[in-house]
């Protein structure tokens, strides 16, 4: 939490906490990747196709994206969140994948917006497809967290190992030096 919002007595996760956190520019550019190649090859973005495109994109933007915002979150205090952490980030994306499946639902499937196409419908006459599609985000968002959770706090030890001992060199360099002057 940010020292601007415990100053005003404020505790949360708000919307303005969330954009400020996840990676805009990488996410973006994740989904431009994968629909825009998607899309050239398919010929056309229209109907199934495009939902199907789209969602690809989705599941793109929201991974990385998703996995980018665990990692920004990862070993900040309080250590005693370390564990909820990482569910967080994993519930962020979940959310964002399933609203802009659900979404992509609406404009290229408007007769079966939360069913998908074909014959994979699944549970409830696929009235859970957007939910199926963002599981697996939040999945492999919550791995990342956890493994951020574990390598951050490695990565600023051996940084401030390797920042002590080059101070320590250097002041042993000047001492040499100013004894022999």
């Amino acid at each position: 939490m940010s020292q601007s919002m415990r100053s005003k007595g404020k505790t949360g996760v708000g919307l303005r906490w969330v954009v400020r956190r996840w990676p805009w520019r990488a996410s973006v550019i994740a989904w431009l990747l994968v629909a825009v190649p998607l899309g050239l090859v398919r010929g056309h973005y229209s109907g199934i196709y495009g939902f199907s495109t789209a969602n690809y994109g989705w599941l793109a933007f929201t991974v990385v994206g998703g996995s980018g915002c665990a990692w920004r979150l990862a070993g900040t205090p309080p250590v005693y969140r370390r564990l909820l952490r990482p569910m967080l980030a994993g519930a962020i994306a979940f959310v964002l994948c399933a609203v802009a499946v659900a979404l992509m639902g609406l404009i290229f499937l408007p007769d079966r917006p939360l069913q998908g196409g074909g014959a994979t419908e699944g549970p409830l006459g696929g009235a859970l497809h957007p939910l199926g599609r963002a599981l697996p985000v939040a999945e492999v968002v919550i791995a990342v967290g956890y493994l951020g959770e574990l390598a951050k706090p490695l990565w600023r030890a051996v940084r401030q190992a390797t920042t002590r001992t080059a101070g320590a060199r250097t002041d042993s360099g000047n001492s040499s030096s100013s004894r022999s002057s």
